[in-house]
């Protein structure tokens, strides 16, 4: 059976595992049209004209066709599709199911049974045809058809809603009615009937906390989005609340006489070339897509009002705006703001629009909702945000990066997303948006603006915001606005406008001078005097402007009753937004109270309503409101507002895992705040977030460092740092001082504590490091170790081989590295290592061509490298291709075959390129850069050298480095040449990588004067004899042919050769 979606998205699932997909533009509106007149024939040349009204007629009608043709070709062998040679019809039949067509039907059915008195049919139609609304009709498309049809489709569902949860209403049945009525606000947010008739159905069902949320919902919405109070009925509603407290109680907070003081119609004073520059920012997005804009300004300056303003000018002009926040204690997990631009309204709709793929990879940021994610409501979406991202699969990360971007490039129409406070943004969501904007950048026809604020001294700072912002602007893609605060008479404009007089020139003057043309603190100066004068104080000179502000804060947060200032407090403990269950089950108060106090606060301003809750209007608000709380109160607050949030969140603690850690280590609970930073540490790397996951694992060894030590502690810290070294290696790679610190730690403590298997596995985590630090000696020794301890467990013994088997290969002894590592590609086909994140049958094939090659075995050398390619593209796990190919570069230019080292080295980098993968993105760089040569080819390869050597890659240095001589010296720099080879020289005896030693000292000998290059030959003949390194030695004896020499017999030319190597070494 064909299911076909055309609200809230357009795609087509034909009811097998993997069978759905998004249906084209044009192809989704024909559908819908059919669809939506239904059993009435629609002519050809109307239909021509109306979805190609400037095509000429003959035109029109062939474009019709070929859409026609893309139809059939959709719906496959269906028969819903009737073409005749004049009209197309749509009739319903049972093989195929339009949302559309179901939503009409049932609607239709569900107001006959109305009128016919039937309650039981009237309830079962109803329900069906709300179940068949996702969203909008298509969208995104805004064809003024669509449009027409949209509103009134939603107009359907808005009055099935009232009429369904009244039906429930009559009967008692509140349960059923409640939900029906909190849909209809969020299909009608701007009508004040949804309002009244949530509220009154939640004061008849007792819960006046959410019956006085809903009442802040409906007067910050009017206000914000038309301007205008609530009408009389819901005022009436909301004071209804206040005189119907259980047990006749009378609140002790001070609800303000009159009307509630509003800064929402205050107009936007003194910013009209701002709003000119940022609209005009705006329309070049249709150019540019992915441009950034940063306002930046001191706190109080009005840069969220801004920002506002605009998006509100945005969505007036059609636009899809989504507007999320940061957090100075975020309490969040990483990528919250992304988050939170998801579940906005205009994006909400992409989410169903996406492909599975996508919004598998949205499920892991987004809890899933059964009705949005097709096909994923089948599975066990548990694992989705939980899984975990291990060593060399970075490329989940950039799949996970490209799903989120989808949906967010998915609204179909031009996107602005606003970000407040950039400067306590976490750096996965930073991240993710350089990753956004580039790949907007990319995309034709695409209009996708970011608007973000941010406070000046971050941008002049060395952190990573700046860094983020710095980088943006080299590349031409961010420019900062910067906003001073107001003069004069700006300052007198918005006075006279909050406190409805004019201010004379003194009262202006003095105004400014206590606020310093702060518009926020020009707002509170004249709350502060709220039926009378604005009071200003006089500034200090210590820090004038916050000095005064702060004072002023104060002084409101003072006119609270006691009650709503303790409630401000407890508030300001929670260091981000809140709800009022929250506040309720950690306050000492009855329910009643704290609502009667937070409504008060929220009538002050105080509090200002956010979707699903609370927050304080500003962040210096939330700063003083903390200040007044005593340290021994906090502790106490903090533990309570933990214990608060664990019940109210149960079952889903991972959601406010970092929030429950910091709440607990505040309220000095070490052992509570350990376990859920933990937990949060496991939901970043499920979010491949994994700095993140690092910051949380050391906050838990932080403080475990602060128990009681012994055996107990041990244990507890080795399992914290074994579970922090993936997310390690994966953010700052294997040469990483962190990283090697943690290995070091954890051999130490799993030797102690007798965890043998941990052992093993640390080892050999140690030896990845040191060797791509290039300390092969100590790499040689670990890997040594790592075998004799993996005796009885085969698959860390295989990790174990492998290691061994590089390590032999890098010191030289080729024969033994290729008969540990043929012994590795016979083991386990599917193990794949949590230490090195590569399956080694395939890492070990393709290492093994190496040494093959130098064992003289060419054949054998090709036949590893084509066996390693081919078993990484039949598992499909990116990085293992990425590995393969990696090595299949260096065994194409040891066999010189330079037209395929130039294929690989291209895949090569492009996989790098989409999977993100650095390390081995530099390998193709080098091995590229010497198949290309000349000047360009030379760059390329010191480039990457450099960036190996900055990132502390120094395994096979001596062997890029002769690559560079070679490079060097096809374009006459042989001095150059001569440097690279005695770096290269230098490398191998300093960290004793000898493989390549006999190769770099042949190339060194062709630059030596006089009779030397004959001594140097000699000498690389001997060590090559000892390696068994036949290629090299023959590729010596040819150039000693060259000169004359013939091959050395002598004693030295086989077991000596190792001294006389050593003595090289030390030459």
């Amino acid at each position: 059976m064909l299911d076909v979606v055309l609200l809230g998205g357009q795609r087509i699932d034909r009811g097998a595992p993997g069978t759905e997909e998004a249906l084209a533009t044009r192809t989704a509106l024909l559908l819908a049209y059919l669809a939506l007149h239904g059993g009435a024939p629609q002519p050809r040349t109307h239909l021509a004209a109306l979805f190609w009204p400037d095509s000429e007629e003959a035109q029109a009608r062939t474009n019709l066709r070929r859409e026609l043709h893309h139809l059939r070709a959709v719906l496959g062998d269906d028969e819903s599709l009737v073409a005749g040679p004049t009209a197309l019809c749509w009739r319903d039949r049972p093989t195929c199911r339009v949302d559309v067509r179901v939503l009409l039907g049932e609607a239709a059915a569900a107001a006959r049974a109305s009128r016919d008195g039937d309650r039981d049919g009237l309830v079962r139609h109803a329900d069906l045809a709300l179940a068949a609304y996702a969203g909008p009709l298509l969208p995104g498309a805004l064809d003024d058809w669509v449009l027409a049809e949209r509103e009134a489709l939603q107009r359907q569902c808005v009055d099935l809603c009232d009429l369904l949860a009244q039906t429930h209403a009559q009967v008692g049945d509140l349960a059923r009615a409640l939900p029906l009525a909190r849909r209809r606000v969020q299909l009608e947010p701007l009508e004040e009937g949804g309002y009244l008739q949530l509220i009154q159905l939640q004061a008849a069902a007792g819960d006046r906390s959410a019956a006085l949320a809903t009442y802040h919902r409906c007067v910050s919405v009017l206000e914000r989005e038309l301007g205008i109070g609530p009408g009389s009925a819901v005022v009436a509603a909301a004071a209804a609340l206040h005189r119907e407290r259980p047990g006749g109680t009378q609140s002790t907070a001070q609800r303000p006489q009159g009307r509630r003081p509003s800064v929402a119609e205050a107009p936007l004073v003194g910013r009209a070339e701002q709003v000119r520059q940022l609209g005009q920012r705006w329309d070049d997005a249709r150019h540019r897509p992915g441009a950034v804009t940063v306002i930046s300004g001191e706190a109080g300056v009005g840069k969220t009002r801004l920002a506002l303003e605009v998006a509100r000018r945005v969505r007036d002009g059609g636009g899809a705006v989504a507007v999320a926040r940061c957090f100075a204690r975020s309490g969040r997990p990483p990528l919250a703001p992304v988050a939170e631009w998801l579940a906005a309204p205009d994006l909400r709709a992409a989410l169903s629009s996406a492909d599975v793929a996508a919004r598998r990879e949205v499920a892991r940021l987004v809890p899933p909702d059964p009705e949005g994610l097709g096909e994923l409501a089948s599975q066990d979406v548990d694992t989705l945000s939980a899984g975990v991202l291990g060593r060399g699969e970075g490329w989940r990360r950039r799949r996970f990066y490209d799903g989120l971007a989808q949906v967010v490039l998915g609204a179909g129409r031009p996107t602005l997303l606003v970000l407040e406070d950039l400067q306590w943004c976490d750096v996965e969501t930073l991240s993710w948006l350089t990753f956004l904007v580039q790949r907007a950048a990319r995309t034709p026809g695409l209009a996708l603006h970011l608007l973000v604020t941010v406070r000046p001294r971050e941008l002049a700072g060395q952190g990573e915001h700046s860094a983020w912002v710095a980088e943006l602007r080299a590349d031409g893609s961010a420019e900062v606005v910067d906003l001073a605060p107001l003069d004069v008479p700006q300052v007198a404009r918005l006075g006279s406008h909050l406190t409805g007089r004019e201010l004379t020139a003194s009262q202006a003057a003095e105004l400014h001078a206590a606020t310093g043309g702060f518009p926020l603190h020009v707002v509170e100066a004249a709350r502060s005097g709220v039926g009378g004068p604005p009071m200003p104080r006089p500034r200090t000179a210590s820090d004038p402007g916050r000095d005064a502000l702060g004072g002023v804060l104060r002084r409101r947060l003072g006119e609270a009753s006691a009650v709503a200032r303790e409630v401000a407090g407890l508030a300001a403990c929670v260091g981000r937004d809140f709800d009022l269950e929250l506040l309720i089950g950690a306050s000492d108060h009855e329910a009643d109270v704290v609502v009667d106090a937070v409504d008060e606060l929220w009538h002050r301003r105080i509090l200002v309503e956010i979707a699903g809750g609370y927050d304080f209007s500003h962040d210096l608000l939330r700063e003083e409101a903390y200040a007044l709380v005593s340290p021994p109160r906090r502790w106490l607050m903090h533990r309570r507002l933990a214990q608060s949030l664990e019940l109210a969140h149960s079952g889903r603690l991972d959601d406010v895992a970092v929030q429950l850690a910091d709440l607990y280590e505040r309220g000095s609970r070490p052992e509570r705040a350990i376990e859920h930073y933990v937990t949060a540490a496991q939901r970043s790397v499920g979010l491949m977030a994994m700095r993140d996951a690092v910051a949380h694992y050391g906050s838990a060894r932080r403080l475990l460092r602060t128990l009681p030590e012994g055996p107990v502690r041990d244990a507890r810290e080795l399992d914290l740092l074994f579970a922090m070294s993936e997310p390690l290696n994966v953010a700052y790679g294997y040469a990483a001082p962190p990283l090697v610190e943690n290995s070091e730690r954890l051999v130490e403590l799993a030797e102690r504590l007798g965890r043998r298997r941990t052992l093993i596995a640390s080892v050999v985590g140690l030896w990845g490091s040191r060797f791509v630090q290039g300390r092969h000696g100590e790499a040689l020794r670990l890997a040594t170790w790592a075998v004799d301890l993996a005796e009885d467990e085969p698959d860390l013994a295989t990790q174990g081989r492998f290691a061994l088997g590089g390590s032999v290969a890098t010191a030289g002894r080729s024969r033994e590295a290729v008969a540990h590592l043929d012994r590795t590609w016979d083991d386990d086909p599917d193990l794949v290592s949590t230490v090195v994140g590569t399956r080694p049958r395939v890492h070990a094939r393709a290492w093994s061509a190496h040494p093959c090659w130098l064992l003289g075995d060419t054949a054998g050398a090709l036949e590893r490298r084509d066996d390693a390619v081919r078993e990484a593209r039949r598992g499909g796990r990116p990085y293992d291709v990425v590995v393969a190919l990696a090595y299949a570069a260096v065994t194409d230019q040891l066999l010189g075959d330079v037209d395929r080292l130039t294929a690989t080295a291209n895949e090569l980098t492009e996989l790098c390129r989409r999977h993100e993968v650095a390390y081995y993105r530099e390998w193709a760089l080098v091995t590229g850069g010497w198949a290309r040569g000349g000047p360009e080819g030379v760059a390329a390869m010191e480039d990457a050298i450099r960036r190996l050597q900055h990132q502390g890659a120094l395994a096979r240095m001596p062997f890029w480095l002769s690559l560079l001589a070679e490079g060097r010296a096809g374009v006459g720099d042989d001095g150059g040449a001569r440097a690279a080879l005695d770096a290269a020289q230098a490398a191998a005896a300093s960290r004793q990588e000898l493989w390549w030693l006999p190769e770099v000292l042949r190339r060194r000998s062709a630059l030596l004067p006089g009779s030397r290059p004959v001594e140097a030959l000699r000498e690389v003949e001997r060590l090559a004899t000892a390696h068994g390194s036949l290629a090299v030695l023959q590729r010596c004896r040819a150039d000693l042919a060259a000169r004359g020499e013939g091959p050395n017999t002598g004693p030295n030319a086989g077991p000596n050769a190792d001294a006389n190597a050593e003595g090289t070494l030390r030459s």
